[in-house]
């Protein structure tokens, strides 16, 4: 059993190439396909290449796909595992040897279909389709299309299967965010397959994890339904979904335990999901009202530092101000009795000095 779960993880994960005519019938898996890093396998001389095309070959895998020859680090720098010569790659790191070239040379004739990956870029996993370097990706990947049509695949066409889709589109949210982004850089690519060889098939192997706080297949309809709409297949496109956890029943009755205790907690996990969304949808939201609450605090932020730390200290603050203002607004009307006043007392001083009289002294 560790050899088989070794061979599994060493695969990585198995394809399976299937039609089926009606989506809610569920067909037996073929597991007949297999992927294969472009950064491990370029360091491979042919003796190497044969010595796994041969272990392929005895498992009944029919198709390899090679994972991206193209590769952007999150610095910006690229890594090419072909001999391109496109402007983008001027300043690009080759790898050791000529993966494409390699891949459909030992291919040939043993049976194996060679499916090409296209690009892909660290930050996929944390922008997905936001930002402008997934339009970038797919402007290059479209680029390398052509190249690679016209360098390779004349040579070797019994040995070409088609090309790979590298980025993979998961359940996750933030996918869901950017469908229609996403699809229309897929139509990039397939436009760039047209222009070469129309027949040749595009493979996309989303991923679907149904474990831990991933959205279920249902959460995740709206995202597919958008996406497949907006893209332009063809008849001949490859849609083959990965299951991070279900092919692991298959491999004896200790791990089909595991998974059915998996996906228990998992339909209570969606179950508790979709009841915060329904009271989630139940409150009533405003961005505008957002807004104003937003602008009312930061306008109270800025009282409280120039009028006090405290709401007691601003109004004491606000109090004494009014009574000031008070003060002000009637100063005239106490200006006016008090000249009142000193008038007459004047006057009466002036009265008393005429009579003779003794003015008063007040203690």
């Amino acid at each position: 059993m560790a050899r088989v779960f070794r061979t599994v993880i060493r695969i990585i994960t198995c394809i399976a190439l299937i039609i089926c005519p009606m989506p809610e019938k569920k067909c037996e898996a073929e597991f007949n396909g297999t992927f294969l890093q472009s950064w491990m396998s370029s360091s491979w001389d042919d003796g190497r290449w044969q010595e796994e095309i041969g272990a392929m070959k005895e498992a009944g895998i029919k198709y390899l796909i090679i994972q991206d020859v193209m590769h952007k680090a999150s610095d910006g720098t690229w890594t090419v595992y072909y001999n391109s010569e496109l402007d983008t790659f001027k300043d690009a790191a080759f790898g050791a040897s000529d993966v494409v070239e390699a891949a459909l040379r030992n291919c040939a004739g043993s049976g194996i279909k060679v499916m090409v990956g296209l690009g892909l870029y660290d930050e996929w996993w944390t922008k997905s389709g936001f930002g402008k370097d997934y339009g970038e990706l797919c402007d290059v990947s479209a680029d390398m299309i052509e190249e690679i049509y016209g360098r390779y695949i004349s040579k070797y066409p019994d040995a070409f299967g088609g090309w790979y889709f590298t980025p993979e589109m998961s359940n996750g949210p933030l996918v869901k965010l950017s469908s229609a982004f996403i699809a229309k850089g897929v139509n990039v690519i397939i436009d760039a397959i047209e222009r070469t060889d129309a027949d040749a098939p595009l493979l996309l192997s989303p991923f679907f994890a149904q474990y831990g706080a991933n959205p279920g297949i249902e959460s995740a309809k709206i995202f597919w339904a958008s996406f497949i709409r907006s893209v332009n297949f063809r008849e001949q496109d490859i849609f083959c979904p990965q299951d991070a956890v279900g092919a692991v029943r298959h491999l004896d009755e200790d791990y089909a335990k595991l998974y059915e205790r998996i996906e228990a907690l998992y339909s209570e996990a969606y179950d508790v999901a979709a009841t915060i969304e329904d009271k989630r949808e139940g409150f009533e939201f405003s961005p505008h009202e957002l807004d104003d609450v937003e602008s009312r605090m930061d306008q109270l932020y800025r009282l409280k530092k120039k009028y006090g730390p405290s709401v007691e200290d601003m109004l004491a603050y606000l109090e004494r101000c009014r009574a000031e203002l008070e003060q002000i607004e009637y100063a005239g009307d106490t200006l006016a009795r008090l000249e009142q006043a000193r008038s007459k007392a004047e006057k009466g001083i002036r009265q008393i000095l005429r009579n003779g009289e003794s003015v008063p002294t007040v203690k």
